[in-house]
């Protein structure tokens, strides 16, 4: 996120609360391998989406994911 890269992720319980789909990244179901492929496959086929939804991500992280928040959270998820 951080470098603009638009964000294909699954909807686990701890990402869940902290990104947004369809505003910073795109979420599909744990476990859904033809899902996730479409949702890659649907940012690749529009470039100006996936432009938009990079740099929302990146704007997000730059304000939310500093490296203490983001250690923080990785603590979080791994730990509960």
């Amino acid at each position: 996120m951080h470098y603009g890269v638009p964000v294909v992720t699954t909807n686990s319980e701890g990402l869940a609360g902290y990104v947004t789909d369809g505003e910073t990244v795109r979420m599909t179901p744990a476990g859904d391998v033809q899902g996730l492929a479409k949702a890659i496959r649907a940012l690749w086929d529009d470039p100006d989406e996936a432009l938009r939804l990079g740099e929302a991500g990146r704007a997000y992280a730059r304000a939310e994911l500093s490296p203490e928040r983001a250690a923080e959270w990785v603590t979080k998820v791994l730990v509960e």
